[in-house]
C-alpha cells in the first residue's frame, strides 16, 4: 500500500465519514470480551448470545518438511540482526510444525450486537468488542481502523438474521481461502436460518467464492473498510488462527466442488508460481531461475493473470509445484494427494501454514532456503520478517532432482 493511500484511510476516509454520516463517540466500544465471557456471563446473565460448539476432525498428523535445502549460515545472519534465544525457538518450532492445536468451532448468536468494517469487528448490546470472533481488534494495524476512532457514524440497521463472513486480512487470498471459506459450512451446520450474509465483495475471488458456495445475491451486504451495521441477530464463527484440520480443507473443497471435480484428468504439469509483481518476497534473480525450470518443462503462471477458477485448475492438474511463500500456495488444498511441493522461503519468513496445509491434504512437502536480500522487517521474538529473495540456482536445482526423479 502507497504511503498516500495510506493516509488517505487513516486520516481522509474517516473525516469524509463524520462529515456526511455524522459521528456518535458513545458508540466506540468501551471494552473487550473474551470468549470465555461470551460463552457464560453474557449467556446467564442477559442471554445475549447463544452459542454452538463443533467439533472439528481431528487435526492432520504433523510432520515436519520430508526436506530441507538451501543453506542455513543465513539463520546465522538474523541471529547478528537481532533474533532472540526465543525467536530462535519459534523459527525451529516452525520448522518443526510443532505447535499445532486443534481446536473446536465456535459459532456464536448475538441479539442486537453490531459489526463494523470488512473483516469483521462485532460489538455486543454492552458495547464492547467481541474477542475471538473479531477480525480486528483496537491493536490491529488496519488503515482507518475503526475501533481507533473517536466517533462513529450510526449503524444501518439489517432486519432478521445476519452471517458474518468475515475475519483477519480478508482481502488476503490465503486468509480468505483457508480461515474465511470454510466459516459457511460452519454456519450451515448450525441449522438457524440466515436472511443476510455479511461478506467483503471487494476483489473478483471474494465475488467469485459467492457464486461457487451458490449464495443468493439478494442476501448479500457489501463489507467494506466503512461499513458499521446491527441487526436483530448477529451469527459469526470464531477464530481458528494456524489450526488446518482435515476438514477444513474437504470444506473448501466442497465449497468449490464443481470446479474441483471438474479436473478430472491425472495430474501432468509441473507449475512455478511467480510473485514477480508483488511488492515484496520477489525472486531477486528470476530471470534465471524461470530459464532453469523451463529446461524441466516447468509451467510459468501469475496468479494476478488467474481466475479462481483457473487457479483451482492448475493446483488440481500439477504434480509438481515450485513456488516462494505467498498466498497462492493457498491453493494447495486443491491439490491431488501425493503432489510434490517445493517452498522458496528466507529465513525471515519460516512460517509453518503451507507445511500443516500439505499435511493436512496429504501432498509431499519440501522447503528450501535462500538468501534474504532488501529487508523490510524483523522481529526478534517471533523470528518474522520479510525480504525479496536471492536463489543459488544450482542449490535449488539440485533440490529439484530429487522431486524429478
Amino acid at each position: 500500500m502507497s504511503k498516500l493511500s495510506r493516509l488517505w484511510r487513516t486520516h481522509v476516509e474517516p473525516i469524509l465519514d463524520r462529515m456526511f454520516r455524522g459521528g456518535n463517540p458513545q458508540l466506540i466500544p468501551r471494552g473487550v470480551v473474551s470468549l470465555d465471557a461470551t460463552r457464560h456471563s453474557l449467556i446467564e446473565s442477559e442471554d445475549a448470545v447463544d452459542s454452538a460448539v463443533q467439533h472439528l476432525l481431528a487435526a492432520a498428523p504433523q510432520r515436519c518438511p520430508q526436506t530441507i535445502t538451501g543453506n542455513l549460515r543465513y539463520l546465522d545472519q538474523l541471529i547478528a540482526e537481532g533474533l532472540t534465544t526465543a525467536g530462535v525457538d519459534r523459527w525451529w518450532q516452525e520448522i518443526l510444525c510443532s505447535d499445532e492445536t486443534s481446536s473446536s468451532a465456535l459459532i456464536a448468536s448475538i441479539n442486537g450486537g453490531r459489526v463494523l468494517h470488512r473483516d469483521g469487528a462485532i460489538i455486543d448490546p454492552n458495547n464492547r468488542l467481541v474477542a475471538g470472533f473479531s477480525g480486528l481488534d483496537f491493536n490491529s494495524e488496519v488503515p482507518g481502523n475503526p475501533l481507533k476512532r473517536k466517533q462513529l457514524s450510526s449503524p444501518q440497521y439489517v432486519p432478521g438474521t445476519l452471517a458474518l463472513l468475515t475475519g483477519f486480512a480478508s482481502h488476503n487470498y490465503y486468509h480468505w481461502l483457508i480461515d474465511i471459506v470454510p466459516k459457511f459450512a460452519e454456519l450451515q451446520a448450525v441449522g438457524l436460518p440466515i436472511d443476510h450474509y455479511f461478506i467483503p465483495q471487494e476483489h473478483a475471488f471474494q465475488r467469485e467464492t459467492v457464486h461457487a458456495l451458490g449464495i443468493d445475491p439478494k442476501k448479500i451486504i457489501a463489507a467494506q473498510r466503512s461499513s458499521h451495521i446491527t441487526a436483530d441477530r448477529i451469527l459469526a464463527v470464531a477464530w481458528q488462527g494456524q489450526s488446518v484440520t482435515l476438514s477444513r480443507v474437504q470444506s473448501i473443497r466442497n465449497g468449490f466442488s464443481c470446479i474441483h471435480a471438474a479436473n478430472a484428468q491425472s495430474p501432468s504439469t509441473k507449475i512455478y508460481v511467480s510473485r514477480k509483481r508483488s511488492r515484496v518476497r520477489r525472486i531477486e534473480n528470476e530471470l534465471a531461475l524461470i530459464e532453469m525450470l523451463r529446461s524441466h518443462d516447468f509451467k510459468i503462471l501469475f496468479m494476478e493473470d488467474l481466475t479462481m477458477q483457473d487457479q483451482i485448475s492448475a493446483f488440481r492438474s500439477a504434480e509438481i509445484i515450485v513456488a516462494p511463500h505467498g498466498a497462492g500456495l493457498a491453493n494447495l488444498c486443491f491439490c491431488r494427494p501425493g503432489t510434490k511441493i517445493l517452498e522458496i522461503t528466507t529465513p525471515y519468513r519460516v512460517l509453518s501454514l503451507f507445511t500443516r496445509l500439505a499435511n493436512a491434504a496429504e501432498l509431499e512437502f519440501h522447503l528450501h532456503l535462500a538468501k534474504p536480500v532488501g529487508k523490510r522487517w524483523l522481529h526478534g521474538d517471533t523470528a518474522v520478517g520479510d525480504s525479496n529473495i536471492l536463489v543459488d540456482i544450482g542449490e535449488l536445482e539440485r533440490a529439484l532432482a530429487r522431486l524429478l526423479d
